[in-house]
């Protein structure tokens, strides 16, 4: 009986090891996913450019665009890889000041040029810092953009509203969507690791998300319904 208990107690450590790397492979996996979407749509519209021969200042304009873009999202792919390889340092977020404003612009703009999106920005006129994380911040806004999408079905056009905003001391940003809203019974369930339906993929980024956002001193919520859609808000203090 010793020897049948001690075989069960290994067999369940290995378990669990096993759970726990498939949980964080699925978890790198949404995190590289994300901004791969963005990147192949960026470099679509600038081939159509180049096929349609438009003019060549446009051309020249949408490819230092285009080429920027790649590299941004090229070093937050890298920063995953390298978070990965460290398993201990994922998902610690950097401390760092940063422009939350521009931060919020960027990822926007990797949107903008797809036509079968409406993607709308609105923001303060004044540049707002922030402590923190820019490259996760950035990845999390740019989930809740991919998840606001995915949320709407045909016919319909999605339209995702992205504004900033202060309140207080801190800076607010919504992200909007126009879909059938969350279904009441499993909005508790929203935040929750390996949680997962079509609005939200794996589950895994709103997840993290929440983590990520709290241990900056923000946070992370939502109002949602089948008329008004599901707005998003996560608010950050401002740099003082």
């Amino acid at each position: 009986m010793i020897l049948k208990l001690e075989q069960s107690k290994e067999q369940l450590s290995k378990t669990e090891k096993e759970t726990a790397w498939r949980e964080m492979a699925k978890q790198v996996a949404h995190e590289i996913k994300n901004p791969l979407t963005p990147m192949k749509l960026n470099l679509q519209y600038l081939d159509m450019m180049i096929k349609n021969d438009d003019d060549a200042d446009k051309i020249e304009a949408a490819t230092n665009r285009t080429i920027n873009l790649m590299l941004e999202q090229i070093n937050t792919l890298s920063e995953i890889a390298t978070s990965f390889s460290n398993f201990a340092k994922m998902p610690v977020p950097k401390l760092e000041d940063y422009c939350l404003t521009d931060t919020i612009a960027s990822v926007v703009d990797l949107h903008v040029s797809d036509p079968n999106n409406i993607i709308t920005l609105e923001r303060p006129a004044q540049k707002i810092f922030t402590v923190g994380d820019k490259e996760l911040m950035g990845r999390i806004v740019n989930n809740l953009i991919i998840n606001g999408i995915q949320s709407v079905l045909m016919p319909l056009k999605p339209v995702i509203n992205v504004v900033i905003y202060l309140k207080n001391d801190f800076i607010v940003v919504s992200v909007k969507d126009n879909g059938g809203g969350i279904p009441t019974e499993i909005q508790h369930k929203v935040f929750l690791p390996n949680f997962s339906t079509k609005y939200t993929g794996s589950g895994l980024g709103l997840a993290m998300a929440k983590h990520g956002i709290e241990y900056f001193g923000g946070k992370i919520y939502f109002e949602s319904d089948k008329e008004n859609g599901t707005t998003f808000f996560i608010e950050i203090p401002v740099k003082q």
